[in-house]
């Protein structure tokens, strides 16, 4: 299960990198999942960067706010 996963895992790793680690992959995962929706936008690069800086530092926030 999920729990016995994490339960190993928290040995080795502390809480705040375990979680950044939880984001950092489901946001790849979506991005690979959803990432031909947004092929049609028309965006400029900095402002990608600008967004992926943004919404990597609000979900870090949110999971460090459960600790």
């Amino acid at each position: 299960t999920s729990y016995d996963v994490s339960k190993f895992i928290l040995r080795y790793v502390t809480p705040g990198c375990w979680a950044f680690v939880r984001a950092v992959i489901s946001a790849f995962l979506l991005c690979l999942f959803f990432g031909h929706l947004f092929l049609k936008l028309k965006v400029q690069r900095r402002d990608v960067l600008f967004i992926f800086f943004l919404g990597s530092i609000g979900v870090f926030v949110n999971q460090l706010s459960f600790f």
